[in-house]
């Protein structure tokens, strides 16, 4: 961050403009924020400017030794200055919003606690409705009401609406559409004849859609090896249906053996990433994959040994 050597300025416009530079701050942190110039009238301005002034040293010895991970300060806490910049502008806030039914996380401009009426105009401008209530990973409920967001780009969803599984859900169907695209598209000259490491660009983007789902299996039956609890978003009974899905149209399409050729430098390359990392890695090592899903028992070095979950 870098703020002018002096706070305030008149502008080399045919009509000047007397301006004072305002920046802002975070009271998570404690951080002062990059600012910007304001226009004040020139009476104003020139009551102010010399005590406006006295900010700039504030904020550089600050500057030298603030972080991010700084501890906060209370809003009644701050000095008048501080105040000032919060109410300005207070750094960026994330909204969960909705856009033509799908899920969608926002960042927006935030003046103290509020959104900006800038961000606001843009969040109307766009169509997208801020969700009242949102289900959190963890399972806690979080509400968005307030924050000067308006009656009407709010949406209530009845029930909490969980963002990530519309998220995950919405990540996996596209995942499966450009598998079937690349499938339905392997015998076009304009991607046929495009290699990466010896296969085709349809080979390769293929065999990596159910390389990416055999991956997913074996990580969710690790983590319940080792006594993590159950990922919300992965259901492993759909995720070998999915498979046996996918699996019976690369075969179908003749791409067995490119696929065995990927799973080599997959698991050459998850070898050398778990060994040379003393299995902190979180790499897999995949076994031998039936066409129904099911597959050949996995080894405990062939997936995180060292990791910090499996301390838990």
């Amino acid at each position: 961050m870098t703020i002018p050597k002096e706070l305030y300025r008149i502008t080399k416009h045919t009509k000047p403009r007397y301006q004072l530079y305002q920046p802002g701050f975070n009271i998570h942190n404690s951080c002062w924020l990059d600012g910007k110039w304001i226009d004040v009238p020139k009476t104003e301005w020139e009551q102010r400017k010399d005590e406006h002034q006295k900010l700039s040293a504030v904020i550089k010895r600050r500057m030298k030794s603030q972080h991010y991970r700084d501890e906060g300060k209370k809003v009644e806490d701050l000095t008048p200055a501080e105040r000032q910049a919060y109410e300005f502008y207070s750094g960026e806030g994330r909204l969960d919003c909705l856009i033509h039914d799908c899920a969608q996380p926002v960042h927006v401009e935030m003046v103290g606690a509020n959104v900006s009426a800038k961000s606001i105009a843009w969040l109307r401008e766009q169509g997208y409705k801020v969700i009242t209530n949102v289900k959190q990973p963890d399972g806690t409920v979080t509400s968005q009401l307030g924050q000067g967001i308006p009656d009407d780009l709010m949406i209530d969803t009845g029930e909490a609406y969980d963002v990530w599984k519309n998220i995950v859900a919405t990540n996996k169907k596209r995942q499966r559409e450009t598998f079937d695209a690349f499938l339905e598209g392997s015998q076009d000259p304009l991607v046929a004849g495009v290699t990466i490491g010896g296969l085709s660009l349809p080979q390769t983007m293929v065999t990596q859609g159910l390389l990416e789902v055999e991956v997913e299996i074996i990580r969710e039956e690790h983590n319940l090896f080792i006594g993590q609890k159950p990922d919300r978003y992965t259901d492993l009974v759909e995720e070998r249906k999915n498979y046996a899905e996918m699996r019976a149209k690369l075969e179908a399409k003749g791409f067995h053996d490119a696929y065995e050729q990927a799973k080599v430098t997959h698991n050459e390359c998850a070898r050398h990433n778990l060994d040379s990392s003393n299995g902190r890695m979180y790499n897999y090592v995949l076994p031998k994959f039936n066409p129904d899903g099911t597959h050949e028992p996995w080894g405990p070095r062939d997936v995180p040994w060292n990791s910090p979950d499996d301390e838990a």
